[in-house]
């Protein structure tokens, strides 16, 4: 696959849908992604490429299931479904916007519920009451 192949098929696959660039371009903001019309455009020329998170979002909204055969890979192996990568995006998220306990706390959780036996005790709550 190259980055032309990307534009054509996100082009192809929003045409499929029966959406116009005006909806999606609409669609994308609302959830918070920079997507002018200009800027679609570019996507879908191949002049440049969108963010993951908008990518995954288009997807999405055009019922792409199998990203790898939908744009361009053969082979099936190591697939990752589209609902698999949004939820390991959320769960990215959501640890970037934890404090610094919470993010050893959920990291000591992880570790534990996969079996990785963590070395250190998770943090202490603080006995400061408000």
């Amino acid at each position: 696959m190259n980055d032309k192949t990307i534009g054509t098929t996100l082009k192809n696959a929003r045409e499929a849908a029966g959406l116009s660039l005006e909806y999606v371009s609409q669609f994308l903001s609302e959830k918070g992604h920079k997507a002018a019309l200009k800027t679609m455009y570019g996507w879908e020329n191949n002049k440049s490429l969108p963010r993951i998170d908008a990518f995954l979002d288009m997807c999405d909204l055009y019922k792409i299931n199998d990203i790898l055969v939908e744009f361009g890979y053969s082979s099936r192996h190591n697939v990752v479904e589209i609902t698999e990568i949004k939820m390991q995006t959320e769960l990215i998220n959501a640890f970037h916007n934890l404090n610094d306990i919470g993010k050893d706390t959920a990291l000591h959780q992880v570790k534990a519920m996969s079996g990785i036996h963590p070395k250190e005790e998770p943090p202490k709550k603080s006995n400061i009451h408000k």
